[in-house]
Protein backbone atom coordinates (compact mmCIF):
# COMPACT_ATOMS: atom_id res chain seq x y z
CA UNK A 1 0.00 0.00 0.00
CA UNK A 2 1.62 3.15 -1.02
CA UNK A 3 1.69 5.95 2.11
CA UNK A 4 2.76 9.60 1.79
CA UNK A 5 2.63 13.19 4.06
CA UNK A 6 -0.15 15.20 2.43
CA UNK A 7 0.60 18.76 2.17
CA UNK A 8 -0.81 21.12 -0.76
CA UNK A 9 1.10 20.68 -4.42
CA UNK A 10 3.55 18.22 -2.38
CA UNK A 11 4.02 14.29 -1.97
CA UNK A 12 3.88 14.33 1.76
CA UNK A 13 1.11 12.81 3.68
CA UNK A 14 -0.01 11.97 7.14
CA UNK A 15 -1.91 8.65 6.09
CA UNK A 16 -2.50 6.22 2.75
CA UNK A 17 -2.93 8.58 -0.33
CA UNK A 18 -4.54 5.95 -2.57
CA UNK A 19 -7.58 5.24 0.37
CA UNK A 20 -8.31 9.54 0.40
CA UNK A 21 -8.36 9.02 -3.31
CA UNK A 22 -10.78 6.05 -3.09
CA UNK A 23 -12.92 7.53 0.18
CA UNK A 24 -13.58 10.78 -1.52
CA UNK A 25 -13.99 8.69 -5.21
CA UNK A 26 -16.44 6.84 -3.28
CA UNK A 27 -18.70 9.35 -0.67
CA UNK A 28 -18.60 11.97 -3.87
CA UNK A 29 -19.52 9.95 -6.81
CA UNK A 30 -20.94 6.49 -5.75
CA UNK A 31 -22.48 7.43 -2.39
CA UNK A 32 -20.70 4.56 -0.40
CA UNK A 33 -21.42 4.38 2.84
CA UNK A 34 -18.09 3.98 4.88
CA UNK A 35 -19.85 1.56 7.37
CA UNK A 36 -19.94 -1.23 4.75
CA UNK A 37 -17.71 -4.16 4.97
CA UNK A 38 -15.04 -4.81 2.70
CA UNK A 39 -15.48 -8.41 1.25
CA UNK A 40 -11.47 -8.85 0.47
CA UNK A 41 -9.17 -9.96 2.89
CA UNK A 42 -6.35 -8.01 2.92
CA UNK A 43 -7.12 -5.93 0.53
CA UNK A 44 -3.99 -3.46 -0.30
CA UNK A 45 -1.51 -6.23 0.07
CA UNK A 46 0.15 -5.27 3.24
CA UNK A 47 0.33 -8.64 4.60
CA UNK A 48 2.37 -11.29 3.32
CA UNK A 49 4.68 -14.82 3.97
CA UNK A 50 7.97 -16.23 2.76
CA UNK A 51 8.87 -19.33 1.23
CA UNK A 52 11.58 -21.10 -0.51
CA UNK A 53 10.83 -21.62 -4.27
CA UNK A 54 12.51 -24.66 -6.26
CA UNK A 55 15.32 -22.81 -6.42
CA UNK A 56 15.67 -22.12 -2.65
CA UNK A 57 14.99 -18.16 -3.80
CA UNK A 58 13.22 -16.62 -0.72
CA UNK A 59 9.74 -15.66 -2.21
CA UNK A 60 7.42 -12.68 -0.81
CA UNK A 61 3.93 -13.29 -1.17
CA UNK A 62 0.94 -11.60 -0.09
CA UNK A 63 -1.72 -13.72 2.37
CA UNK A 64 -5.10 -14.62 1.26
CA UNK A 65 -3.56 -14.18 -2.66
CA UNK A 66 -3.55 -17.04 -4.84
CA UNK A 67 -2.33 -16.98 -8.35
CA UNK A 68 -2.58 -19.12 -11.83
CA UNK A 69 -1.62 -22.57 -12.29
CA UNK A 70 0.92 -21.34 -14.59
CA UNK A 71 3.93 -20.60 -12.40
CA UNK A 72 5.88 -19.41 -14.41
CA UNK A 73 4.04 -16.66 -15.58
CA UNK A 74 2.29 -15.16 -12.37
CA UNK A 75 1.74 -11.45 -10.70
CA UNK A 76 4.70 -9.84 -9.05
CA UNK A 77 4.44 -8.80 -5.27
CA UNK A 78 6.53 -5.44 -5.30
CA UNK A 79 7.26 -5.89 -1.24
CA UNK A 80 9.38 -2.82 0.91
CA UNK A 81 10.61 -5.67 3.04
CA UNK A 82 11.43 -7.98 0.23
CA UNK A 83 13.73 -4.81 -1.30
CA UNK A 84 15.02 -4.09 2.36
CA UNK A 85 16.08 -7.15 3.25
CA UNK A 86 19.98 -6.71 2.69
CA UNK A 87 20.59 -10.82 3.45
CA UNK A 88 19.11 -10.66 -0.61
CA UNK A 89 20.18 -9.47 -3.54
CA UNK A 90 18.91 -6.27 -4.89
CA UNK A 91 15.67 -6.29 -6.10
CA UNK A 92 13.71 -3.67 -8.23
CA UNK A 93 10.21 -2.09 -7.32
CA UNK A 94 8.75 1.17 -9.39
CA UNK A 95 8.72 2.76 -5.96
CA UNK A 96 12.54 2.22 -4.75
CA UNK A 97 12.72 6.12 -4.08
CA UNK A 98 9.94 6.53 -2.28
CA UNK A 99 10.64 3.34 0.04
CA UNK A 100 14.80 4.74 0.44
CA UNK A 101 12.63 7.61 2.16
CA UNK A 102 10.96 5.94 4.36
CA UNK A 103 7.64 5.00 2.81
CA UNK A 104 6.00 2.00 3.09
CA UNK A 105 4.88 0.95 -0.66
CA UNK A 106 3.29 -3.04 -1.35
CA UNK A 107 1.24 -3.84 -3.84
CA UNK A 108 1.18 -6.56 -6.84
CA UNK A 109 1.35 -6.14 -10.85
CA UNK A 110 -0.35 -8.21 -13.37
CA UNK A 111 0.43 -8.61 -17.02
CA UNK A 112 -3.05 -8.30 -19.45
CA UNK A 113 -1.14 -8.40 -22.71
CA UNK A 114 0.19 -10.56 -24.60
CA UNK A 115 -0.45 -13.38 -21.69
CA UNK A 116 -3.29 -12.56 -19.23
CA UNK A 117 -1.59 -13.36 -15.48
CA UNK A 118 -4.28 -14.06 -12.92
CA UNK A 119 -4.64 -13.50 -9.35
CA UNK A 120 -7.86 -14.88 -7.00
CA UNK A 121 -8.72 -14.66 -3.55
CA UNK A 122 -11.31 -16.19 -1.35
CA UNK A 123 -14.21 -13.36 -0.01
CA UNK A 124 -15.28 -13.11 3.58
CA UNK A 125 -18.58 -14.40 2.65
CA UNK A 126 -20.18 -15.00 -0.15
CA UNK A 127 -22.24 -12.67 -2.62
CA UNK A 128 -26.21 -13.20 -1.84
CA UNK A 129 -28.70 -13.15 -5.24
CA UNK A 130 -29.36 -10.06 -6.31
CA UNK A 131 -28.04 -7.79 -4.16
CA UNK A 132 -26.08 -4.67 -5.88
CA UNK A 133 -22.73 -4.64 -5.19
CA UNK A 134 -19.67 -2.28 -5.77
CA UNK A 135 -15.71 -2.74 -6.46
CA UNK A 136 -13.25 -0.16 -6.80
CA UNK A 137 -9.80 -1.06 -7.79
CA UNK A 138 -6.36 0.62 -7.60
CA UNK A 139 -4.36 0.83 -11.04
CA UNK A 140 -1.23 2.56 -12.42
CA UNK A 141 0.45 1.18 -15.87
CA UNK A 142 4.11 0.27 -16.61
CA UNK A 143 5.91 2.64 -18.20
CA UNK A 144 6.76 0.35 -20.65
CA UNK A 145 3.04 -0.59 -21.87
CA UNK A 146 2.02 0.39 -25.12
CA UNK A 147 -1.29 0.47 -24.51
CA UNK A 148 -4.16 0.52 -21.84
CA UNK A 149 -7.42 -0.97 -21.81
CA UNK A 150 -10.28 -1.40 -19.03
CA UNK A 151 -9.90 -4.47 -16.41
CA UNK A 152 -11.87 -7.43 -16.32
CA UNK A 153 -12.37 -9.73 -13.13
CA UNK A 154 -14.65 -12.45 -12.54
CA UNK A 155 -16.09 -14.51 -10.03
CA UNK A 156 -16.05 -18.31 -9.33
CA UNK A 157 -17.93 -20.57 -6.59
CA UNK A 158 -15.08 -22.22 -5.17
CA UNK A 159 -11.34 -22.12 -5.20
CA UNK A 160 -11.11 -25.60 -6.59
CA UNK A 161 -11.95 -24.61 -9.59
CA UNK A 162 -9.85 -23.61 -12.81
CA UNK A 163 -8.92 -19.92 -12.30
CA UNK A 164 -9.67 -19.46 -15.40
CA UNK A 165 -13.49 -20.48 -15.32
CA UNK A 166 -15.53 -17.94 -14.34
CA UNK A 167 -19.51 -17.74 -13.65
CA UNK A 168 -18.99 -14.58 -15.67
CA UNK A 169 -16.76 -11.38 -15.32
CA UNK A 170 -17.64 -8.01 -14.98
CA UNK A 171 -15.81 -4.63 -16.99
CA UNK A 172 -14.06 -1.90 -15.07
CA UNK A 173 -13.77 0.91 -17.74
CA UNK A 174 -11.01 3.48 -17.67
CA UNK A 175 -12.81 7.17 -18.12
CA UNK A 176 -11.99 8.89 -21.30
CA UNK A 177 -10.42 11.29 -19.89
CA UNK A 178 -7.65 9.77 -17.58
CA UNK A 179 -6.94 7.15 -20.36
CA UNK A 180 -3.49 8.79 -21.29
CA UNK A 181 0.13 8.43 -20.92
CA UNK A 182 -0.30 9.98 -16.96
CA UNK A 183 -1.67 6.23 -15.87
CA UNK A 184 2.45 5.86 -16.09
CA UNK A 185 2.59 8.22 -13.24
CA UNK A 186 -0.48 8.16 -11.22
CA UNK A 187 -2.72 5.94 -9.70
CA UNK A 188 -6.50 6.03 -10.69
CA UNK A 189 -9.65 4.33 -9.32
CA UNK A 190 -11.59 2.03 -11.80
CA UNK A 191 -15.12 1.10 -10.30
CA UNK A 192 -18.49 -0.41 -11.16
CA UNK A 193 -21.15 -2.07 -9.71
CA UNK A 194 -23.36 -4.96 -10.33
CA UNK A 195 -26.19 -7.80 -9.36
CA UNK A 196 -24.74 -10.52 -7.74
CA UNK A 197 -25.95 -14.05 -9.61
CA UNK A 198 -25.32 -15.86 -5.98
CA UNK A 199 -23.05 -17.67 -4.02
CA UNK A 200 -20.23 -15.63 -5.84
CA UNK A 201 -17.33 -16.88 -3.29
CA UNK A 202 -13.74 -16.09 -5.27
CA UNK A 203 -12.74 -12.88 -6.70
CA UNK A 204 -10.64 -14.02 -10.07
CA UNK A 205 -8.38 -10.38 -10.80
CA UNK A 206 -7.70 -9.70 -14.52
CA UNK A 207 -10.11 -12.93 -15.56
CA UNK A 208 -10.00 -11.67 -19.15
CA UNK A 209 -8.60 -13.64 -21.84
CA UNK A 210 -6.09 -12.41 -24.37
CA UNK A 211 -8.79 -12.50 -27.27
CA UNK A 212 -10.73 -10.06 -24.45
CA UNK A 213 -8.37 -7.79 -24.42
CA UNK A 214 -7.57 -7.15 -27.65
CA UNK A 215 -11.12 -6.92 -28.81
CA UNK A 216 -11.54 -3.91 -25.70
CA UNK A 217 -8.48 -2.31 -27.71
CA UNK A 218 -9.38 -3.11 -31.09
CA UNK A 219 -12.92 -1.89 -30.61
CA UNK A 220 -11.17 1.67 -29.90
CA UNK A 221 -7.38 2.52 -30.77
CA UNK A 222 -8.14 5.82 -30.58
CA UNK A 223 -8.58 5.38 -26.99
CA UNK A 224 -6.53 2.65 -25.72
CA UNK A 225 -3.05 2.69 -27.75
CA UNK A 226 -0.75 5.38 -25.81
CA UNK A 227 1.98 4.20 -27.65
CA UNK A 228 3.15 3.33 -30.89
CA UNK A 229 4.89 -0.06 -30.77
CA UNK A 230 4.89 -2.62 -33.67
CA UNK A 231 4.23 -6.17 -32.31
CA UNK A 232 1.60 -7.42 -30.13
CA UNK A 233 -0.51 -4.88 -27.46
CA UNK A 234 1.89 -4.87 -24.42
CA UNK A 235 0.26 -3.82 -20.70
CA UNK A 236 1.01 -4.47 -17.12
CA UNK A 237 -0.89 -3.12 -14.67
CA UNK A 238 -0.09 -2.57 -10.28
CA UNK A 239 -2.88 -3.42 -8.52
CA UNK A 240 -3.44 -2.10 -4.74
CA UNK A 241 -6.12 -1.82 -2.46
CA UNK A 242 -8.83 -3.75 -3.84
CA UNK A 243 -12.95 -3.03 -2.36
CA UNK A 244 -15.91 -4.72 -2.72
CA UNK A 245 -18.91 -3.57 -0.94
CA UNK A 246 -22.54 -4.59 -1.16
CA UNK A 247 -24.17 -1.34 -1.89
CA UNK A 248 -26.03 0.55 1.08
CA UNK A 249 -30.01 0.73 -0.01
CA UNK A 250 -33.29 1.64 1.80
CA UNK A 251 -34.61 -1.36 3.85
CA UNK A 252 -37.06 -1.84 1.08
CA UNK A 253 -34.67 -2.22 -1.43
CA UNK A 254 -32.46 -5.09 0.58
CA UNK A 255 -35.32 -7.17 1.68
CA UNK A 256 -36.88 -7.15 -2.45
CA UNK A 257 -32.87 -8.21 -3.74
CA UNK A 258 -32.27 -10.62 -0.71
CA UNK A 259 -35.50 -12.49 -0.32
CA UNK A 260 -38.01 -11.97 -3.53
CA UNK A 261 -35.36 -13.22 -5.61
CA UNK A 262 -35.43 -16.45 -3.93
CA UNK A 263 -36.62 -20.10 -5.91
CA UNK A 264 -38.22 -22.66 -4.15
CA UNK A 265 -35.02 -24.84 -3.08
CA UNK A 266 -32.56 -21.89 -2.91
CA UNK A 267 -30.81 -21.60 0.52
CA UNK A 268 -29.55 -18.19 1.67
CA UNK A 269 -27.35 -17.59 4.82
CA UNK A 270 -29.16 -15.40 7.37
CA UNK A 271 -26.86 -12.35 8.10
CA UNK A 272 -26.27 -10.71 11.17
CA UNK A 273 -28.10 -13.29 13.64
CA UNK A 274 -26.35 -13.55 16.78
CA UNK A 275 -26.08 -15.62 20.20
CA UNK A 276 -23.88 -15.86 22.62
CA UNK A 277 -20.52 -18.06 22.55
CA UNK A 278 -22.05 -21.74 23.23
CA UNK A 279 -25.24 -20.59 23.60
CA UNK A 280 -28.39 -20.93 21.56
CA UNK A 281 -30.66 -17.54 23.10
CA UNK A 282 -30.92 -14.92 20.24
CA UNK A 283 -28.76 -11.76 20.85
CA UNK A 284 -31.23 -8.75 20.70
CA UNK A 285 -28.68 -7.54 17.72
CA UNK A 286 -30.61 -10.52 15.87
CA UNK A 287 -33.78 -9.02 15.94
CA UNK A 288 -33.79 -6.56 12.76
CA UNK A 289 -32.38 -9.62 10.37
CA UNK A 290 -35.19 -11.79 11.74
CA UNK A 291 -37.80 -9.13 11.50
CA UNK A 292 -36.82 -8.95 7.72
CA UNK A 293 -37.62 -12.52 7.51
CA UNK A 294 -40.71 -11.92 9.19
CA UNK A 295 -42.19 -9.68 7.10
CA UNK A 296 -41.07 -11.76 4.24
CA UNK A 297 -43.27 -14.67 5.43
CA UNK A 298 -45.84 -12.37 6.48
CA UNK A 299 -45.49 -10.97 2.33
CA UNK A 300 -45.88 -14.21 1.13
CA UNK A 301 -48.13 -16.10 2.67
CA UNK A 302 -48.16 -19.61 0.84
CA UNK A 303 -43.75 -19.89 1.62
CA UNK A 304 -42.56 -22.65 3.86
CA UNK A 305 -38.66 -22.53 5.00
CA UNK A 306 -36.92 -24.90 6.40
CA UNK A 307 -34.11 -23.10 9.25
CA UNK A 308 -30.78 -25.11 9.77
CA UNK A 309 -28.08 -24.61 12.34
CA UNK A 310 -24.15 -25.23 11.27
CA UNK A 311 -21.40 -25.21 14.05
CA UNK A 312 -17.80 -25.25 13.52
CA UNK A 313 -15.85 -28.44 14.47
CA UNK A 314 -14.95 -27.80 18.06
CA UNK A 315 -16.41 -30.44 20.30
CA UNK A 316 -17.97 -33.64 19.86
CA UNK A 317 -20.77 -34.62 16.80
CA UNK A 318 -23.56 -34.92 19.83
CA UNK A 319 -22.52 -31.62 21.13
CA UNK A 320 -22.73 -29.62 17.64
CA UNK A 321 -25.74 -31.51 16.76
CA UNK A 322 -27.61 -30.31 19.76
CA UNK A 323 -26.30 -26.87 19.67
CA UNK A 324 -27.22 -26.08 16.07
CA UNK A 325 -30.70 -27.99 16.76
CA UNK A 326 -31.59 -25.46 19.63
CA UNK A 327 -29.91 -22.07 17.71
CA UNK A 328 -32.21 -23.38 14.56
CA UNK A 329 -35.03 -24.27 17.03
CA UNK A 330 -34.62 -20.56 18.64
CA UNK A 331 -35.04 -18.83 15.40
CA UNK A 332 -38.30 -20.44 14.89
CA UNK A 333 -39.58 -19.70 17.90
CA UNK A 334 -38.70 -15.60 17.49
CA UNK A 335 -40.94 -15.68 13.46
CA UNK A 336 -43.85 -17.65 15.53
CA UNK A 337 -43.79 -14.79 18.05
CA UNK A 338 -43.73 -12.52 15.03
CA UNK A 339 -47.16 -14.42 13.71
CA UNK A 340 -46.15 -16.87 11.27
CA UNK A 341 -47.74 -20.02 11.41
CA UNK A 342 -45.79 -23.13 13.00
CA UNK A 343 -46.85 -24.72 10.10
CA UNK A 344 -44.78 -23.17 7.25
CA UNK A 345 -41.59 -23.57 9.69
CA UNK A 346 -39.58 -26.31 10.01
CA UNK A 347 -36.14 -26.51 11.89
CA UNK A 348 -32.84 -28.65 12.02
CA UNK A 349 -29.49 -29.20 13.25
CA UNK A 350 -26.41 -29.78 10.99
CA UNK A 351 -23.67 -29.47 13.45
CA UNK A 352 -20.50 -29.42 12.18
CA UNK A 353 -21.12 -32.07 9.01
CA UNK A 354 -21.67 -28.80 6.30
CA UNK A 355 -18.75 -26.84 6.32
CA UNK A 356 -18.29 -23.70 3.66
CA UNK A 357 -15.53 -23.21 4.18
CA UNK A 358 -11.90 -24.22 6.74
CA UNK A 359 -12.02 -24.75 10.14
CA UNK A 360 -8.56 -24.29 10.76
CA UNK A 361 -8.96 -20.52 11.39
CA UNK A 362 -10.90 -18.65 13.80
CA UNK A 363 -11.92 -16.58 10.80
CA UNK A 364 -12.83 -19.73 9.02
CA UNK A 365 -15.00 -21.29 12.33
CA UNK A 366 -16.79 -18.13 12.59
CA UNK A 367 -18.08 -18.57 9.09
CA UNK A 368 -19.22 -21.97 9.34
CA UNK A 369 -21.08 -21.03 12.41
CA UNK A 370 -24.17 -19.92 10.51
CA UNK A 371 -28.10 -20.12 10.27
CA UNK A 372 -29.58 -20.86 7.20
CA UNK A 373 -32.81 -20.78 5.17
CA UNK A 374 -34.44 -22.68 2.48
CA UNK A 375 -37.70 -22.00 0.41
CA UNK A 376 -39.61 -25.80 0.95
CA UNK A 377 -42.60 -24.06 -1.19
CA UNK A 378 -44.32 -20.84 -2.56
Amino acid sequence: MLQLQFEVKSQKVCFPMKFLCLLICSVLLLGVTTNAQNLINNPGFEDYYNYLDCNTNLVYKPNYWHYGSNVINHPVYYSTDRFLNKSLPPSFHPDAKRIMQGEKINYISILVLPSPQKAYTELKEPLQKGERYQIHIDVKAFDQSSCLSDLLVGFKDSLTNNADTCLYQINLPIPDSLCNDSLYDRWITLTTDFTAVGNERVLVLNSGSKEDYSKIIALNIPKYMIRYAQGPFKLKYFIDNINLTAIESSTDSLFTARYNSLDIGETIILQNIYFAFDEFTLLKESFPALNKVAEYLEKHSKVRILITGHTDNIGSDEYNYELSARRANSVVAYLIEKGIAVERLQWEGIGKNAPITTNDTEEGRGKNRRIEMKVLSK
